[in-house]
């Protein structure tokens, strides 16, 4: 966190005013800033922002 004005920069995976917060759905990197792009519903990982298979899918061979 900054010394003077206290705002904290967060870690991936992390949010909130003291980067206590994981992201919310659909959101991952630093201070979650950036929105996953998965198909069918799926959620990513909060820190790589890698896609987790939603419930009933698999991943396709041609992801290689």
């Amino acid at each position: 966190c900054h010394p003077l004005s206290g705002e904290c920069s967060c870690k991936a995976g992390w949010a909130g005013l003291y980067c206590n917060e994981t992201c919310p759905p659909g959101y991952y990197g630093e201070g979650c800033q950036l929105t996953c792009s998965c198909e069918n519903g799926a959620d990513c990982d909060s820190i790589t922002g890698k896609c987790m298979c939603a419930p009933g899918y698999m991943v396709s061979e041609s992801w290689g």
